[in-house]
Protein backbone atom coordinates (compact mmCIF):
# COMPACT_ATOMS: atom_id res chain seq x y z
CA UNK A 1 0.00 0.00 0.00
CA UNK A 2 1.78 3.08 -0.91
CA UNK A 3 2.17 5.51 1.96
CA UNK A 4 1.13 9.05 2.00
CA UNK A 5 4.15 10.81 0.89
CA UNK A 6 4.45 8.43 -2.28
CA UNK A 7 0.82 9.85 -3.02
CA UNK A 8 1.35 13.27 -2.58
CA UNK A 9 4.80 12.62 -4.56
CA UNK A 10 2.59 11.59 -7.29
CA UNK A 11 0.18 13.81 -7.10
CA UNK A 12 2.13 17.49 -6.94
CA UNK A 13 3.68 16.15 -10.11
CA UNK A 14 0.84 15.07 -12.16
CA UNK A 15 -0.63 17.09 -15.28
CA UNK A 16 -3.93 17.77 -15.36
CA UNK A 17 -5.95 18.64 -18.12
CA UNK A 18 -9.40 17.99 -17.63
CA UNK A 19 -10.36 21.33 -16.04
CA UNK A 20 -11.10 24.50 -18.14
CA UNK A 21 -8.30 27.04 -18.38
CA UNK A 22 -8.08 29.96 -15.42
CA UNK A 23 -6.27 33.43 -16.06
CA UNK A 24 -4.62 32.40 -12.81
CA UNK A 25 -3.46 29.74 -10.55
CA UNK A 26 -1.99 29.20 -6.83
CA UNK A 27 0.08 26.72 -5.61
CA UNK A 28 -1.67 23.41 -4.20
CA UNK A 29 1.25 24.10 -0.94
CA UNK A 30 0.48 27.63 -0.25
CA UNK A 31 -3.32 26.66 0.58
CA UNK A 32 -4.14 27.51 4.20
CA UNK A 33 -6.27 29.89 6.60
CA UNK A 34 -4.55 32.08 9.68
CA UNK A 35 -7.06 33.05 12.07
CA UNK A 36 -5.02 35.65 14.28
CA UNK A 37 -6.42 36.30 17.45
CA UNK A 38 -9.52 39.17 18.30
CA UNK A 39 -10.14 41.15 21.15
CA UNK A 40 -10.97 44.92 20.52
CA UNK A 41 -13.41 47.26 21.00
CA UNK A 42 -16.23 47.97 17.89
CA UNK A 43 -18.46 50.82 18.58
CA UNK A 44 -20.88 51.69 21.18
CA UNK A 45 -19.12 50.25 23.85
CA UNK A 46 -18.75 46.73 22.38
CA UNK A 47 -16.25 44.66 22.58
CA UNK A 48 -15.38 41.50 19.76
CA UNK A 49 -13.44 38.45 20.68
CA UNK A 50 -12.72 35.23 20.10
CA UNK A 51 -14.76 32.51 22.25
CA UNK A 52 -12.23 30.77 24.65
CA UNK A 53 -13.11 26.84 24.05
CA UNK A 54 -11.03 26.47 27.44
CA UNK A 55 -14.21 28.40 29.59
CA UNK A 56 -16.94 25.92 30.41
CA UNK A 57 -18.86 29.14 31.79
CA UNK A 58 -18.92 30.76 28.12
CA UNK A 59 -19.62 27.34 26.40
CA UNK A 60 -22.64 26.81 28.51
CA UNK A 61 -23.63 31.09 27.98
CA UNK A 62 -23.59 30.28 24.24
CA UNK A 63 -25.34 27.43 24.18
CA UNK A 64 -28.16 28.75 26.83
CA UNK A 65 -28.61 31.73 24.46
CA UNK A 66 -29.14 29.81 21.34
CA UNK A 67 -31.27 27.54 23.21
CA UNK A 68 -33.40 30.59 24.19
CA UNK A 69 -33.22 32.32 21.34
CA UNK A 70 -32.74 30.22 18.47
CA UNK A 71 -34.98 27.15 19.42
CA UNK A 72 -35.34 26.41 15.62
CA UNK A 73 -31.48 24.87 15.35
CA UNK A 74 -33.29 22.30 17.42
CA UNK A 75 -32.98 18.68 15.14
CA UNK A 76 -31.35 20.32 12.65
CA UNK A 77 -27.68 19.90 11.27
CA UNK A 78 -26.40 23.05 13.43
CA UNK A 79 -28.28 21.39 16.42
CA UNK A 80 -25.03 20.23 18.57
CA UNK A 81 -25.01 24.43 19.36
CA UNK A 82 -27.45 23.63 21.95
CA UNK A 83 -25.97 20.84 24.07
CA UNK A 84 -22.30 21.93 25.84
CA UNK A 85 -21.12 18.52 26.35
CA UNK A 86 -20.65 18.00 22.47
CA UNK A 87 -18.92 21.18 21.87
CA UNK A 88 -15.55 19.21 21.84
CA UNK A 89 -16.11 17.42 18.76
CA UNK A 90 -16.32 20.54 16.79
CA UNK A 91 -13.03 22.15 18.40
CA UNK A 92 -10.97 22.07 15.38
CA UNK A 93 -13.88 22.72 12.75
CA UNK A 94 -15.81 25.72 14.29
CA UNK A 95 -14.82 29.18 14.81
CA UNK A 96 -17.05 31.30 16.97
CA UNK A 97 -16.48 35.03 18.14
CA UNK A 98 -18.67 37.00 20.24
CA UNK A 99 -19.43 40.63 21.06
CA UNK A 100 -19.88 41.46 24.65
CA UNK A 101 -20.70 44.66 26.91
CA UNK A 102 -18.86 44.50 29.68
CA UNK A 103 -20.01 41.32 31.23
CA UNK A 104 -23.14 40.32 29.39
CA UNK A 105 -22.92 38.55 25.80
CA UNK A 106 -24.63 40.43 23.31
CA UNK A 107 -24.18 37.94 20.53
CA UNK A 108 -22.56 35.20 18.84
CA UNK A 109 -21.11 34.28 15.30
CA UNK A 110 -20.08 30.61 14.28
CA UNK A 111 -17.75 30.21 10.90
CA UNK A 112 -17.37 26.83 9.48
CA UNK A 113 -13.89 27.54 7.57
CA UNK A 114 -12.47 24.69 5.04
CA UNK A 115 -9.12 24.81 4.67
CA UNK A 116 -9.21 22.52 2.27
CA UNK A 117 -11.60 24.40 -0.15
CA UNK A 118 -9.83 27.82 1.33
CA UNK A 119 -13.77 28.93 2.03
CA UNK A 120 -15.89 29.82 5.08
CA UNK A 121 -19.61 29.76 5.58
CA UNK A 122 -20.72 32.19 7.92
CA UNK A 123 -23.16 29.36 9.51
CA UNK A 124 -25.34 31.11 12.65
CA UNK A 125 -25.00 34.31 13.69
CA UNK A 126 -27.64 35.32 16.64
CA UNK A 127 -27.96 38.19 18.47
CA UNK A 128 -29.85 38.15 22.58
CA UNK A 129 -33.05 39.89 22.16
CA UNK A 130 -32.20 42.26 24.95
CA UNK A 131 -29.80 43.53 22.56
CA UNK A 132 -31.62 44.00 19.58
CA UNK A 133 -32.48 47.17 17.77
CA UNK A 134 -28.80 48.47 18.56
CA UNK A 135 -26.95 47.82 15.33
CA UNK A 136 -25.13 44.73 16.52
CA UNK A 137 -25.83 42.41 13.81
CA UNK A 138 -24.39 45.06 11.27
CA UNK A 139 -21.32 46.07 13.22
CA UNK A 140 -20.63 42.39 13.82
CA UNK A 141 -20.77 41.20 10.24
CA UNK A 142 -18.77 44.03 9.02
CA UNK A 143 -15.92 42.89 11.72
CA UNK A 144 -16.59 39.18 10.69
CA UNK A 145 -16.52 39.80 6.89
CA UNK A 146 -13.01 41.56 7.82
CA UNK A 147 -11.72 38.76 9.40
CA UNK A 148 -12.38 36.35 7.01
CA UNK A 149 -10.56 38.36 4.23
CA UNK A 150 -7.58 38.45 6.67
CA UNK A 151 -7.84 34.82 6.70
CA UNK A 152 -6.65 34.19 2.98
CA UNK A 153 -10.07 32.66 2.46
CA UNK A 154 -10.93 32.56 -0.89
CA UNK A 155 -14.70 31.89 -0.97
CA UNK A 156 -17.27 33.15 1.48
CA UNK A 157 -21.44 31.70 1.69
CA UNK A 158 -24.59 31.87 3.70
CA UNK A 159 -27.38 30.69 4.46
CA UNK A 160 -30.40 33.10 5.29
CA UNK A 161 -34.34 31.85 6.16
CA UNK A 162 -36.65 33.85 3.77
CA UNK A 163 -38.26 35.86 6.28
CA UNK A 164 -34.80 37.03 7.73
CA UNK A 165 -35.21 40.18 5.58
CA UNK A 166 -33.04 42.36 7.90
CA UNK A 167 -30.44 40.14 7.96
CA UNK A 168 -30.40 39.43 3.66
CA UNK A 169 -30.32 43.36 3.32
CA UNK A 170 -26.85 43.36 5.82
CA UNK A 171 -25.32 40.71 4.25
CA UNK A 172 -25.91 42.14 0.84
CA UNK A 173 -24.23 45.69 1.98
CA UNK A 174 -21.41 43.68 2.58
CA UNK A 175 -21.05 42.25 -1.51
CA UNK A 176 -22.62 39.36 -1.34
CA UNK A 177 -23.94 37.91 -4.10
CA UNK A 178 -27.56 36.61 -4.18
CA UNK A 179 -26.87 33.28 -6.02
CA UNK A 180 -30.45 31.60 -5.02
CA UNK A 181 -33.53 30.20 -3.30
CA UNK A 182 -33.47 27.15 -1.81
CA UNK A 183 -36.68 25.34 -1.53
CA UNK A 184 -36.92 23.40 2.03
CA UNK A 185 -33.32 23.41 2.37
CA UNK A 186 -33.18 23.33 5.86
CA UNK A 187 -34.87 20.90 8.87
CA UNK A 188 -36.34 23.41 11.15
CA UNK A 189 -37.66 22.58 14.49
CA UNK A 190 -41.27 23.49 14.47
CA UNK A 191 -41.84 23.28 18.54
CA UNK A 192 -43.55 20.69 20.46
CA UNK A 193 -41.32 17.86 18.85
CA UNK A 194 -42.56 18.19 15.54
CA UNK A 195 -40.43 19.82 12.22
CA UNK A 196 -40.86 21.49 9.07
CA UNK A 197 -38.39 22.35 6.58
CA UNK A 198 -37.51 26.20 6.00
CA UNK A 199 -36.76 27.83 2.31
CA UNK A 200 -33.32 29.83 2.12
CA UNK A 201 -31.35 32.23 0.56
CA UNK A 202 -27.98 31.66 -0.76
CA UNK A 203 -25.30 34.06 -0.46
CA UNK A 204 -21.51 34.26 -2.13
CA UNK A 205 -18.84 36.41 -1.83
CA UNK A 206 -15.41 35.84 -3.10
CA UNK A 207 -12.19 37.03 -1.47
CA UNK A 208 -8.69 37.66 -1.95
CA UNK A 209 -9.05 37.85 -5.87
CA UNK A 210 -10.52 34.56 -6.00
CA UNK A 211 -12.05 35.46 -9.23
CA UNK A 212 -8.76 35.25 -11.02
CA UNK A 213 -8.77 31.97 -10.33
CA UNK A 214 -11.74 30.86 -12.08
CA UNK A 215 -12.44 29.61 -15.71
CA UNK A 216 -13.63 32.80 -18.42
CA UNK A 217 -15.19 30.04 -20.08
CA UNK A 218 -18.61 28.37 -18.71
CA UNK A 219 -20.13 25.39 -20.38
CA UNK A 220 -23.88 25.13 -19.56
CA UNK A 221 -26.68 23.05 -20.39
CA UNK A 222 -29.14 24.63 -22.71
CA UNK A 223 -33.04 24.86 -21.15
CA UNK A 224 -34.94 22.53 -23.13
Amino acid sequence: MLQDEEVLQEMMNKGVHNILPSPQTRRLVDRRLVWSAVDEEISGGFRLRDMDWASPREIEEVARLHREAFPELFGSVYEDILFPSRWPRWAEQWRIYRITEGEQQAATCFLTPSAQNMAVELSVLITDPAFRGRGIARQFTRAIDRLISESGAEYGTVLCATFHIATQKIIEELGFERIGELRGYVLANAGLGRYARDNVVMYAKMYNEAWTLCPSEERLTKPG
